[in-house]
């Protein structure tokens, strides 16, 4: 038998996760719920030598899940790995969370969280998720949010006010 490639079996976990998210949140009609006073934003840290990347909401309301893409400079920075934000899991919600790099895709992570075996979402804010790189090289890199789909607890996709896709870390 083979050896495993794990980062095929982790994206098919997230791809499990996105299904489980579009599902869990509820049946949606293809409403968009409108949080135009939200906003989405990256922002770091230093950590013993390592960078810390967190992706941020403020002013979101009734959010249940968050499906994320961030890409980053696979020769400046290398993935460690991801750690959930204590946003989803607020008055002791369970939750799940799941990331990965995207298998045959250098520089790529995928992100997901939700809340589970809970009516409500949640609203305010805080972070979705912390991600760990460790720095290859003092050069200057982007970390960008690709994609991010958030959805409130009926299922439906959340429109924020607006997102700061990307911050630069490095030089």
């Amino acid at each position: 038998m083979g050896k495993l490639n794990t980062k095929w079996v982790a994206t098919i976990m997230v791809a499990g996760f996105w299904v489980f998210l579009a599902t869990a949140c509820g049946t949606s009609t293809n409403k968009s719920a409108s949080n135009t006073n939200s906003t989405v934003l990256l922002s770091t840290q230093q950590n013993n030598g390592n960078l810390v990347v967190s992706v941020n909401v403020k002013n979101i309301s009734d959010l249940y899940g968050a499906a994320v893409t961030l890409s980053y400079d696979p020769t400046v920075l290398k993935y460690q790995n991801a750690e959930a934000g204590g946003l989803l899991n607020a008055n002791n919600a369970q939750t799940n969370f799941l990331a990965a790099e995207e298998a045959g895709a250098n520089g790529v992570v995928v992100l997901g969280y939700s809340r589970q075996g809970i009516e409500n979402g949640v609203s305010g804010s805080g972070t979705i998720a912390n991600v760990n790189f460790s720095v290859l090289n003092k050069a200057g890199s982007l970390v960008t949010i690709t994609s991010i789909v958030l959805k409130d607890s009926k299922g439906n996709i959340i429109n924020t006010g607006s997102v700061n896709p990307s911050i630069n870390v490095g030089n």
